[in-house]
Formats: structure tokens, C-alpha cells, sequence
């Protein structure tokens, strides 16, 4: 009999919700729940509500998209300021939010049926281990935490937007296309097709979370059942240390599944992430150049506090999502490559000690002690678990550290050349730099050679 795939404690409200929604199949969570044909009727009206998301957040990012390219150079609606990049930096906040909702949904929903096989290995990696609660409450807070920051992020978003008269139910908003919106009608559309499908990409980098928790942990206990098993070889007598096998068959099994499940994660969402991670840093910065400009706050009747507060707060937001989220995934990279280091101490040890030399009494040709550490050390030197965003970025400690790196980059390139009175003046005074590292470049040079000539 099949067995219910979903896990028993971890992911299983979060799992739920992308199923009602289309994006997780029916059949794979709850196999037994229903018969056949209701299983298919339901799964029917859920890749329907799921296609309707998709469908809506491509039409409200176009719609957006239409709106800010009819509308740059203009000061009389959504920016303050005649600055064409100025404009485009802030446009692009909203626009790169809804471009991440539309792409991501629709790479969940294409890899769908992918939720089967990464629930069963899922499923194999946790018979194999024990879940502690910390997983459980880790997967449960994460998800909830994300969800709400995008609430927040949503309500402030549309609170400014209705807040600066913006032409979404004017007579004019779709110009020439003769389309009127009303406030209760955009405030609808808004949460729908802008803020539903952005949930729904908040719980798949939830979910990813979760998993890379999960492996973490596994990962560490053993770990610690290596440091264990070392202990043990250096005061057991060699006939005693064939009855390890056992044990050092175990880890190997772990650490097997859970290379697999981050291989079935990244053949899945792997491109997914990387919508996620490009788009909000993109995000991140054009709130960065948005919150360094200032964009002449007073011409807005609104006080700056009420503008900057959220400005301040999307950074701090899509930038976590770039890094912060990143670190469970970096730290499965950095214990899987302590596992090889720990196999080889226990091969040096069994060596050392000369207990490898007894032979198993199951076989007689079964491989030593030292050979299964040795052969177990190599295969995790070349099995290491890491995550990718787009097959292309590995996710470790070091791509995280480049991210900020990147961000403090264009934080002081902001500010040295983007301007609220014009990019001339901008550009105006990189010029002045550039000339006056080329003066100072060329003195020196003819000091250098008036020496010489001396």
C-alpha cells in the first residue's frame, strides 16, 4: 500500500496551501484520502486555481510594467522628480517584485509532479534519521516569518501607491487602452495577483529552508557520530571492531540520501532560487539607489519619515532574502565538506592501530574497517551536497559575502553619481574625479622622468 508522503511534522501546513493552490498534486500528499476520481476532480480545480495566479500576476506585472514605461519623465504621478534613472529605480521595485511572483509561480507549477520523488526521498532520508523538534519549529517559524515581512511589504507598498493619488482608478490609467479602476477593485487585484503569488514564492524559499535544515542536521549528527566512532577505535581491541560495521553502514546510508535529496531539490527549484535571489537583489538595489537619492521629498505632501521608513524596511527585507536565507543551504556545503575530513581521521586512526587487519566473519572476502572508511572518505569528497541557483551559483559562505560585497559597491557608486537634480551633474562630477586621477597620474609620471633625467 502507498504510503502518505507528506511529512508527519515538518512542512505540513505549508505543503497543504501549495497543494489547494495547484502548485503540489493531490495525489502526492494525500494518496489515500480520496478515490481516484475525486483525487482527479480536485486536482483538476487546483491546477485551475493555479493557473488563474499565474495567469493574473503575469497580466498585474505587465499591467505595472505599462503603466511606469507610459509614464517616465512625468512628475505629476508616481515620481517626484524628472530624473529618468531616478524614475527607473524606483519603478523597478515594484516591477522586479511582480516579475519574481509571475516567473517563480510558473516554474512551480511546470515542476509540479517533481514533489513526488522529493517527497519520497524526503521520506527514505527521514527513516534512515530522527527529526528532532528544532526542524519542526524551524520550518514553522521560517515560513510564517516570510510570509509576514511580504504582508508588510505589500500593505506599505499599496499605502503609498493609493496614498500618492496613483492613477489606477483614474479615467486615463491604461491610456489608450480604456480600462478604469476603482479603489476597492485595485486594492483587490493588488492582494490577489501581487501579494497571493509573492506568498506563495515566500513558502517554496520556506520550504527550501526547511530542507536545508533538515540536511544540515543530518549532516551534524554525523559528524558527531564520527568523533564518537573515533573515540571508540582508539582504546577498542581489534577483535572488537568489526561489530562497528554496523554504525559506519548507517552513516554512509545518511549521507547517501541526503546527497540525493539536494540533487532532486536543485534538479527541481534550482532555477526557481535563482529568480529568487536575482530579482530581489535587484530589488534591494533599486530601493538602495531610491533610498540614496531621496528623490526631493519635498514636493510630496507626504513626510519623509513615511517615506523612508518603508524604503529602509524593502531593503532590509529583499536583501535577507539574498543572503540571510542563503545561510542554512551554505552550511550544508560546509558540513558536507567535513564529512570526507572525518572519514579519512578514522581511516588514519584504523591504520594507526592496526585494526583494519581483522577481517569480517560474515565474509571472507567483505572489505576491513580501514577500507570502508577510506572508500566512504572518497565518495564524500566528490558527494558533497550544495545548492545552486540556476545550475550556475553555488550557495556557500563565500557567494554570500560577494552579494554584500556587491550591495556596499553600488551603495557608494549611488551615492558618488546618482543625483535628484539631473544626471549631468552626476556625471559632471565623475568626470572631475576621473581628470583629477589623470592630472595627478601624469605629474607623477613627469616627476618620475624629470628624476631619471637627473
Amino acid at each position: 500500500m502507498q504510503r502518505n508522503l507528506i511529512p508527519k511534522q515538518t512542512l505540513r501546513w505549508e505543503l497543504c496551501i501549495l497543494c489547494i493552490t495547484g502548485f503540489v498534486p493531490i495525489a502526492v500528499l494525500y494518496p489515500r484520502a480520496f478515490t481516484p476520481k475525486i483525487t482527479n476532480i480536485l486536482d483538476i480545480l487546483s491546477r485551475i486555481v493555479g493557473l488563474l495566479l499565474i495567469t493574473g500576476s503575469w497580466i498585474c506585472c505587465s499591467a505595472v510594467c505599462f503603466l511606469i514605461i507610459t509614464r517616465l519623465g512625468r512628475t505629476d504621478w508616481y515620481f517626484p522628480t524628472n530624473n529618468v534613472i531616478i524614475q527607473a529605480a524606483i519603478a523597478s521595485t515594484v516591477v522586479l517584485v511582480n516579475l519574481r511572483a509571475a516567473a517563480v509561480l510558473t516554474i512551480l507549477y511546470i515542476k509540479r509532479d517533481a514533489w513526488h520523488e522529493i517527497l519520497a526521498q524526503f521520506d527514505r532520508l527521514t527513516q534512515s534519521t530522527t527529526q528532532p523538534p528544532s526542524v519542526r519549529i524551524f520550518g514553522a517559524g521560517t515560513c510564517l516569518l516570510l510570509i509576514m515581512t511580504a504582508v508588510v511589504w505589500s500593505y506599505t507598498q499599496i499605502s503609498i501607491l493609493i496614498g500618492r493619488q496613483i492613477s489606477f482608478y483614474a479615467a486615463d490609467s491604461f491610456e489608450p487602452v480604456p480600462i478604469v479602476f476603482i479603489v476597492y477593485q485595485f486594492v483587490i487585484f493588488w492582494w490577489i495577483f501581487n501579494t497571493g503569488p509573492l506568498l506563495l514564492t515566500q513558502l517554496l524559499l520556506g520550504t527550501q529552508m526547511t530542507f536545508a535544515h533538515f540536511q544540515n542536521q543530518t549532516l551534524q549528527l554525523i559528524l558527531t557520530w564520527q568523533n564518537q566512532l573515533l573515540s571508540k577505535l582508539r582504546s577498542i581491541s581489534p577483535e572488537k571492531s568489526v561489530l562497528l560495521s554496523a554504525d559506519v553502514a548507517q552513516m554512509g546510508n545518511m549521507h547517501y540520501e541526503t546527497v540525493a535529496l539536494c540533487e532532486r531539490l536543485n534538479a527541481a527549484f534550482s532555477r526557481a532560487l535563482f529568480f529568487i535571489y536575482g530579482l530581489d537583489c535587484l530589488t534591494a538595489f533599486g530601493n538602495v539607489a531610491t533610498l540614496v537619492a531621496g528623490f526631493a521629498y519635498e514636493e510630496q505632501k507626504l513626510s519623509p519619515l513615511y517615506v523612508r521608513i518603508p524604503v529602509v524596511y524593502a531593503v532590509m527585507v529583499f536583501l535577507s532574502h539574498a543572503t540571510v536565507c542563503l545561510i542554512p543551504m551554505a552550511q550544508v556545503e560546509q558540513t558536507g565538506q567535513q564529512i570526507a575530513d572525518g572519514y579519512y581521521r578514522l581511516w588514519g586512526v584504523v591504520q594507526l592501530n592496526r585494526l583494519g587487519d581483522v577481517e569480517r566473519p560474515s565474509a571472507a572476502e567483505a572489505p576491513t574497517l580501514g577500507e570502508d572508511f577510506q572508500r566512504l572518505g572518497k565518495i564524500s569528497e566528490k558527494a558533497v551536497p550544495v545548492f545552486y541557483a540556476g545550475h550556475v551559483c553555488r550557495i556557500t559562505w563565500h557567494f554570500i559575502a560577494k552579494t554584500l560585497t556587491y550591495m556596499a559597491s553600488f551603495v557608494i557608486l549611488a551615492y558618488e553619481i546618482v543625483d535628484v537634480s539631473g544626471v549631468r551633474d552626476g556625471l559632471e562630477k565623475l568626470h572631475k574625479i576621473v581628470q583629477s586621477h589623470m592630472s595627478l597620474s601624469k605629474d607623477f609620471f613627469n616627476y618620475s622622468a624629470y628624476d631619471r633625467k637627473d
